[in-house]
Parts: C-alpha cells; sequence; structure tokens
C-alpha cells in the first residue's frame, strides 16, 4: 500500500484557514457594496441624462410639487420632507391649496406657514401648536374645523384673513381674541350676541376689513349698530330688516344683502348711501326705491330683477358706476344710457347748454362737460346736483358759481389758471377737487385748500414753506414731484 503525503494544513491550522475565508468573503462584499453604490449612482447620473435632467434627485425620491400636491390630496397625508419641499422657496405671494389634507404634523404646519394664503379646508381639528404655525401666513382656509380653543384663537389671530365657516357657535373670549383679524368669515354662525356684535364690530378698525356672517337668520337693532363699523359686511341669510337697522347699514362700505326678496323705501333711502351694494334675490323695485339705489357710490347688484318700467330705467340709467341687472333689463337701461351720451356729445360739441339741458343731466351721478367754456350762475347751480361733475373747459368763474359747485363731491376744473381767495374758500367745502391748470397759489388759498380732503395742484411750480404747512394737512396731495419733499417735510414733523 502506498501513502501520499498531505501538504495542507493541519487540524490545528483549520481554524485559521476560516478566519482568512471568511475575511476575504468580507472584502470581496464590501468591494462589492462600493461598486454597487457607484453604480446605482452611474445608474442615477444615466437616468438623470436621459430624461434631459428635468427631475432632480430628490423630486425622483419624493415627487414634484404638482405630484406631492396630487399625491396629499389623493391620500390626506403627506410626509414632513414632501411638507418642506411644497414650501422651499415659497412666499406670501405664493398659495397652496391642500383640501384633501386630512391630518398634518406640527412640523408639517410651520413648512406650510412659509405660504402666503393657505387652504386646509379637510382638517378636522389642529393642535394649539399647528394654530400657532399656521397663524403665519396671510390668508387661511380652515372651514373643515367646527371648534376652536381659546389658545388656538390666539395662534390663529395673526392671520389677515381667516375663514372658520365650519364654525357652529364660538366663545366671546375667542371672538376678543380674534378681533385683530381683518377678515373674518363665520358663515355657519347661526346667532351671535350683543357683546360678540360689539366685538366683531371693532374690526372695521383694519383698512379694508370685511367680515362674512351668511348664515345669520336675523339680528338686533343694537347689533346692526355695531356691525356698522365694518368695511365690508356679507348678510346674505337675512331674509328682512327693519327700517333702523338699514339705517345703521348705511355706515358699511360694502353690504350684501342676498337674501331679501324685498325693501322699503326708506330702506332703500339708506342703502342708497352705500359704496357697494348687493341684493341679490331682489324681484322688483319702486321708483322711489330706484331713484334711492341710483346713489350707490360704486357698484349696485341687483341680479334677480323680473322687470322694470321704461322710467325705473331712465332712472337707473342716471347713477351708480356699474350696475348689474338681467340682459333684458341692462337693454332697457343702456338705451337712456345712449340718448344721455349722445346729448353730453353734443354739448361738449357746441360748448353751449341750454337750462332745460342742464336740468335733464343734473339728474346723473356722474357728468363730464369738458367741452362747455361758459355757463351761467343758473346752470351752475342745476349742475351742483351732480356728484362727479367735469367742467375742464371752463377758463374762470364767478364767486358765485364757485358756492354752487362747493355743493358737487367730486369737483374737476383743470381749465382754472386763476382763482382768487374768496373761490379758494368756497371750494374747501368740496371733497375732491382738481385744480391742475394753476401754476401758482396764495397763502390763503393754500391754507382754505388745506382744508380739502383731496387736492390736486399739479401744475404748481413752487410753494412757500407757509403754503407747503398748509396743503400738508390734506390727505391726498398730488402735486408736482420736486415740490414733494417740502410736502413731506411738514407731514414728517
Amino acid at each position: 500500500m502506498s501513502y501520499h503525503r498531505y501538504d495542507g494544513p493541519s487540524l490545528e491550522d483549520i481554524p485559521s484557514v476560516w478566519i482568512l475565508f471568511f475575511v476575504g468573503i468580507k472584502w470581496h462584499f464590501k468591494a462589492f457594496l462600493i461598486r454597487g453604490h457607484q453604480m446605482k449612482r452611474s445608474l442615477i447620473l444615466l437616468l438623470l441624462l436621459f430624461v434631459g435632467c428635468e427631475k432632480s434627485l430628490e423630486e425622483m425620491l419624493h415627487g414634484t410639487k404638482k405630484e406631492i400636491y396630487d399625491a396629499a390630496n389623493q391620500k390626506g397625508v403627506m410626509t414632513n420632507r414632501q411638507a418642506e419641499i411644497l414650501t422651499k422657496e415659497a412666499s406670501l405671494a405664493n398659495s397652496a391649496t391642500l383640501n384633501g389634507l386630512t391630518s398634518i404634523t406640527d412640523e408639517q404646519s410651520e413648512s406650510l406657514s412659509k405660504v402666503g394664503h393657505l387652504h386646509l379646508n379637510g382638517l378636522a381639528s389642529i393642535t394649539d401648536v399647528q394654530a400657532k404655525s399656521l397663524g403665519k401666513v396671510l390668508s387661511l382656509s380652515l372651514n373643515g374645523l367646527t371648534s376652536i380653543t381659546d389658545a388656538q384663537a390666539v395662534g390663529l389671530s395673526k392671520v389677515r384673513h381667516l375663514s372658520l365657516n365650519g364654525l357652529t357657535s364660538i366663545t366671546d373670549v375667542q371672538i376678543e381674541r380674534l378681533r385683530g383679524v381683518e377678515g373674518l368669515h363665520l358663515s355657519n354662525l347661526a346667532s351671535i350676541t350683543d357683546r360678540q356684535a360689539e366685538i366683531l364690530g371693532k374690526i372695521h378698525e383694519k383698512y379694508g376689513s370685511n367680515l362674512i356672517l351668511n348664515r345669520l337668520g336675523s339680528f338686533t337693532d343694537e347689533q346692526a349698530e355695531s356691525l356698522s363699523r365694518v368695511g365690508k359686511l356679507e348678510l346674505n341669510g337675512l331674509t328682512s330688516i327693519t327700517d333702523a337697522q338699514a339705517e345703521s347699514l348705511s355706515k358699511v362700505g360694502d353690504v350684501s344683502l342676498g337674501a331679501l326678496t324685498s325693501i322699503t323705501d326708506a330702506q332703500a333711502e339708506s342703502l342708497g348711501r352705500v359704496r357697494n351694494v348687493s341684493l341679490g334675490a331682489l324681484t322688483s323695485i319702486t321708483d322711489a326705491q330706484a331713484k334711492s339705489l341710483t346713489r350707490v357710490g360704486g357698484v349696485l347688484f341687483l341680479p334677480s330683477l323680473n322687470s322694470i318700467t321704461d322710467k325705473q330705467a331712465e332712472i337707473l340709467s342716471r347713477g351708480t358706476w356699474a350696475i348689474y341687472v338681467p340682459n333684458s333689463i341692462k337693454h332697457q337701461i343702456d338705451e337712456y344710457k345712449a340718448q344721455r351720451r349722445n346729448e353730453v356729445e353734443e354739448i361738449n360739441a357746441t360748448g353751449k347748454i341750454t337750462d332745460a339741458q342742464a336740468e335733464s343731466l343734473s339728474k346723473v351721478r356722474q357728468l363730464y362737460l369738458n367741452g362747455l367754456t361758459f355757463i351761467t350762475d343758473t346752470q351752475a347751480e342745476i349742475l351742483s346736483k351732480v356728484s362727479e361733475l367735469e367742467l375742464n373747459g371752463l377758463t374762470s368763474i364767478t364767486d358765485a358759481q364757485a358756492e354752487s359747485l362747493s355743493k358737487v363731491r367730486h369737483l374737476y376744473l383743470n381749465g382754472l389758471t386763476f382763482i382768487t381767495d374768496t373761490q379758494a374758500e368756497i371750494l374747501s367745502k368740496v371733497s375732491e377737487v382738481e385744480l391742475n391748470g394753476l401754476t401758482s397759489i396764495t397763502d390763503a388759498q393754500a391754507e382754505s385748500l388745506g382744508r380739502v380732503r383731496n387736492v390736486s395742484l399739479g401744475a404748481l411750480t413752487s410753494i412757500t414753506d407757509e403754503q407747503a404747512e398748509s396743503l400738508s394737512k390734506c390727505e391726498y396731495l398730488a402735486i408736482s414731484v420736486h415740490l414733494q419733499p417740502l410736502i413731506e417735510k411738514f407731514r414728517n414733523e
């Protein structure tokens, strides 16, 4: 029998062999991982090149902003990182509509607070921390909330426009906290207390403030008076109001009473003093009501009028900057506007006006007779009934004419190159006057014109310190750019 010599490791060496074996495997595995990582990076780079670099690595991992929006609104949730991506480089000018979200984390609310206008109407509840974060946005809609805590009211109080149309009740404390909100939507409140109305009325302290209480079925005269301080008020749930309430509402800038199907003549007279009025359910009006409503300063909404008489059409054609009615009625009104426009064009072309024409045209709200170069004292008195009157063709006026024209609210006399101190004193009663033909004024005239709310003196070439001090008291003053620093000097003192 022959024997072969075994030159391999001995039994004692076996553990060492296994150690070397595993070390080798580990080294190769590590190398494999490194190569795999490199391969993964290479594949991603190749993919980016393939798609034209239209998607970043982060977008590939988490989705584009549009994909995140769509997924969040469909699934009702999103990750914290996705919330960060959505608001990356966001500003107060941006908006985000995520009404499909049913829940958010505190981290997500902080990310979303970078957006200017945010809609989260799918949230049924939020935490106090989230309310504080979301309170940083300009405009916030949380119509899915049915209740809020006092702490949340504090957090949300810094929002400029806040919509909480899901609340069916609110405490006095919460309304007190929210009084700083410029625009507050509480369309699901069926009633409010006198104290709440008083607090809500103080929202008027913010410019352009608006309050929406569209489910309110009734309110008291005291509540109407409190709410009259609001800049814009929507009460589209009211089916009736008293004359006293209408008188209170006449102090509001914009009023919407979309459920009223009828109003009294006295109510129409009151509402005619409002800047913008919406009476969406009104189906008919009287002649007296038509006359009152033409005094509305801006826009009049009467979309449900069934029909009007020719007389009412003629009346409605006289006033308001814009009127919205059904097309059939608009056609009637436009016919009278066209007739009046032709008459005005003829007067401006000839430069002459009769007393009868002046009387007829004095019923309109705005009248532009810039072709006239001369009017009589009688005509000036007749035309003083117009709210906004342009007579830029006149190069001079009498004291008697100045007295009559001082009754006009917005008066344009840009053709005058000279006025007397007496005329300046008389014209100081006007709310707004343009005298852009004057190249110089006296100290007495500056003192008088300084009492006018809005004044335009664009042609002045120079003013004294005393004149600048007087004119600086105007709420709005249009003057040459090179004279503006002198005016600002006194306004800043």
